[in-house]
This record gives structure tokens, C-alpha cells and sequence, in this order.
């Protein structure tokens, strides 16, 4: 649902709580506590916790990978920015996909199955 950062805490001018609204993917929350937590892709749909900032779409992967005690920094970018970097991820996706199917990573397998007794050949292969 959301990371949560440790740290020291970010101080409230006043309070916390904000009139509920939609939370996107990447928000990054301020609850009373002051430890932010960066809202996830199972995030719920609204919330009331200050918003100070938005992780981008493009690094959403990476954070999915962190681990406990992994260091976050953050960066401020433009929005063109932001975007660009998701287009040529896009990109570079579309551009693996066409690797992989010119050269797949793996050749026609062929193998035996024993059920019940039975031996049954196998044959797997890449579909085109």
C-alpha cells in the first residue's frame, strides 16, 4: 500500500489533517507523526494527510524493489522531464520486446512426463 520513510520527522504548521481528496500513485503523505510514506500502487483512493510531493511514474519500479533500511533520496524535476523519462522507458521496453522475439532467450524443449505410470513426451516451443 505505501512505503514508509524513517527519519527525522517533518513538522505540521497546522495539523496534519487535510480535507480528503484522490491519492495518485507515487504521493508522497506527511501523517501526524511526521514520517512520510510514499503511496504505492495499492494505495487506497483518497485520503487526509498533507501531500508534500509525487514520486514519478518512470521510478515507480525502483521503489518497488527497495528493501528495509534502503536509503531514498529525492530530486526535483519538471514535469517534460518527468515525462520524457517515461517515454523512453517505454521505449526501451518496446525495444527489449523486439529483441526477444527475434532471439528468444530459449530453444524448442522436449522432455518426458511420467503420470500414473504413463510416459508422455513433451515438446514446448515459442509460439510466433
Amino acid at each position: 500500500m505505501a512505503l514508509r520513510l524513517d527519519g527525522s520527522p517533518i513538522g505540521h504548521v497546522d495539523g496534519a489533517d487535510i480535507i480528503s481528496d484522490g491519492i495518485a500513485n507515487g504521493a508522497i503523505q506527511v501523517p501526524g507523526n511526521g514520517l512520510p510514506m510514499i503511496m504505492a500502487c495499492e494505495r487506497q483512493t483518497t485520503g487526509g494527510y498533507t501531500k508534500i510531493a509525487n514520486v514519478i511514474t518512470a521510478d515507480m519500479g525502483i521503489l518497488g524493489q527497495l528493501k528495509p533500511g534502503d536509503r531514498v533520496r529525492f530530486e526535483k524535476t519538471s514535469v517534460d522531464a518527468a515525462r520524457n523519462l517515461l517515454l523512453t522507458g517505454h521505449e526501451k521496453l518496446e525495444e527489449l520486446k523486439k529483441r526477444i522475439k527475434a532471439d528468444p532467450p530459449y530453444p524448442e524443449k522436449a522432455f518426458t512426463v511420467s503420470v500414473n505410470g504413463r510416459s508422455y513426451g513433451v515438446r514446448i516451443r515459442r509460439e510466433s
